[in-house]
């Protein structure tokens, strides 16, 4: 820490100091202070406060003055990182889809150089990295990194998203395991999963939709008694497009999630969503069977 800084820190708590010399009967003398803490490494500078028996007297006082010194640098350390930033120009000038940057935006200095993006472009970064997936349905997280380099973007700068960022629920996860991409997978994989087929489901156009659609009715069968055969339980003709992706993500789930009870359950919820769309107005589906 700088002595200059200190010295300033020391000034500010002089009536104090002073306060504390004449109710202990001690020395007054500011540069004593200054001494104390500049004779020890700074990083070990609150420990030999705190266990040297012979600043008892001075604890109180000498732990005020590093913290207003640390509260000081810390100001002075962003003000700088403020001007420094706004001086850097930028190295993209234009967002990933080369349209110009509006006010809402987020820059990020790596390496002595500034990048320039859109929220939304680093959301869709973020989870596109958390819910990778090289087979179908099995996820495979992959760092988080800078578009323009290609270079993992560091752990203080994913702390910095995670502070400026409304970020989807899946990276607090990823912060809470210290953004290690072994143990996000080992305690969350049953989450990700989950994620990962609404993720699915909601990049499905039409086309794509009603192709999943009749492969599960295909699948979704009932016996019949009169014909001794199984039989699709409804037509496609049927269903209207909203409630496609409901009735799609409660397939996927019967199919993917690595929960076999909610397989089994959302399984036999989607039989019966059939049959009573089967039987009744499809308006009032959703609220016969929650």
């Amino acid at each position: 820490m700088d002595k200059t800084q200190l010295m300033y820190s020391i000034q500010t708590m002089d009536e104090e100091y002073q306060t504390l010399c004449k109710e202990k009967s001690l020395l007054y003398l500011p540069s004593l202070l200054l001494t104390i803490l500049t004779s020890t490494k700074w990083s070990s500078c609150i420990d030999t406060i705190l266990t040297n028996p012979f600043l008892k007297e001075f604890q109180c006082l000498l732990l005020k003055i590093v913290d207003h010194s640390v509260k000081l640098h810390e100001r002075r350390r962003r003000f700088i990182q403020t001007w420094r930033k706004k001086r850097i120009p930028s190295c993209n000038t234009k967002d990933l889809s080369f349209s110009p940057f509006g006010k809402n935006r987020i820059e990020l200095v790596i390496d002595s150089k500034k990048y320039t993006f859109h929220p939304h472009e680093l959301q869709h970064l973020i989870l596109s990295s958390l819910l990778h997936t090289e087979y179908y349905m099995i996820v495979e997280p992959l760092p988080i990194k800078n578009p323009y380099t290609g270079i993992p973007f560091t752990k203080p700068i994913l702390y910095l998203l995670y502070l400026q960022l409304k970020m989807h629920p899946l990276f607090y996860y990823y912060t809470k395991v210290d953004f290690d991409l072994k143990q996000f997978l080992l305690q969350y994989e049953g989450l990700l999963r989950s994620h990962l087929i609404e993720k699915t489901i909601l990049e499905y156009n039409e086309t794509k939709l009603k192709s999943v659609c009749k492969k599960m009715l295909e699948e979704m069968t009932i016996y019949n008694f009169s014909t001794c055969e199984y039989e699709p339980i409804i037509t496609i003709d049927k269903i209207k497009p909203h409630f496609l992706k409901p009735f799609i993500l409660q397939y996927y789930h019967s199919l993917f999630s690595l929960n076999p009870y909610q397989r089994e359950i959302e399984y036999k919820s989607l039989l019966k969503k059939l049959i009573l769309l089967r039987d009744k107005e499809p308006d009032i589906l959703m609220y016969l069977i929650p």
